[in-house]
């Protein structure tokens, strides 16, 4: 049984009949006036305005952080598999110089309203970049994400050409794992550790593009190109599939795939590891149409 009273002779309040707000439970006089009655409206959706307050504070603060934790840092270190670059200086907040023990210089620019975003600019004193192939005016890319942070230089196309690790290490750490990474059992790496031009550049074309597509065996991928799918037919994990556009790679995959790509695409004898008269043009991207696989 419920009772309504009157307010200002306009509003009804539903009121439990020992003087009780019905719908709110909340103990009040069986008469109040409009204003009593905003009071504890407000007081009532209080806790409601403070979570969604809380979550667009939230909200701010990440996006803030996630625009820093893209921003190269002073004193901050990259390993490429060859040299140690240290941040010396980060001019007006956007121009970034490092430098390696054997004076190598690397200077990039942030691309204005791009998050993470950088190009390579000339150096104070190196008239060339000191980055194998690359060119001025070439996009870097700080990635971060599943627990990887590395610089990524970007050809025109997009595609990555170098990586550079960030790292707590000093040179010696840095060039004992690039040894260990050197002797490891590649089919244990390519899938599980992001690598770099310097180690690549040591591995015959042929065998580049075995570890490019092992990333996708390791997924189900379906060959068309009968030698692939003959060798990997070998191996007691592969299982194809019946929908390669399914196939997701991680960060770290797809990156080692579009970086075996580009070291593939170098021009014959000026891959370290080709032979004088023995490099195989088509070993290596789109010998069955496929541009992206095999």
């Amino acid at each position: 049984m419920s009772f309504t009273h009157s307010i200002n002779n306009h509003l009804t309040v539903p009121v439990h009949p020992y003087g009780v707000q019905a719908q709110t439970c909340l103990f009040m006089p069986q008469r109040i006036g409009i204003s009593e009655l905003f009071r504890n409206f407000v007081a009532i959706n209080q806790p409601l305005r403070m979570k969604k307050l809380t979550t667009i504070v939230l909200m701010a603060c990440c996006s803030i952080l996630s625009i820093q934790a893209q921003t190269i840092k002073k004193g901050e270190k990259f390993f490429d598999g060859n040299s140690l670059y240290t941040v010396q200086e980060v001019r007006m907040g956007s121009i970034v110089y490092m430098t390696t023990r054997q004076d190598d210089e690397l200077t990039l620019e942030k691309i204005a309203g791009k998050n993470g975003e950088y190009k390579i600019i000339p150096s104070r004193q190196a008239e060339d970049c000191p980055i194998r192939f690359a060119e001025f005016g070439w996009r870097v890319q700080y990635v971060r994400q599943n627990g990887m942070n590395f610089l990524a230089v970007r050809k025109p196309d997009g595609a990555v050409m170098w990586t550079m690790v960030l790292t707590p290490d000093n040179e010696a750490n840095c060039e004992a794992q690039q040894e260990a990474l050197k002797k490891a059992n590649w089919e244990d790496e390519v899938s599980n550790r992001l690598l770099n031009t310097p180690y690549l550049m040591d591995i015959p074309r042929e065998q580049l593009r075995l570890m490019r597509n092992e990333i996708l065996a390791r997924h189900g991928y379906t060959f068309k190109s009968k030698d692939l799918r003959d060798y990997f037919s070998s191996k007691w994990w592969y299982k194809p599939g019946t929908n390669n556009a399914t196939i997701k790679l991680n960060i770290i995959e797809q990156t080692n795939v579009e970086l075996i790509k580009s070291e593939e695409a170098v021009e014959p004898g000026l891959h370290p590891a080709d032979v004088a008269g023995d490099v195989d043009e088509s070993c290596g991207i789109g010998d069955d149409g496929n541009s992206y696989i095999e």
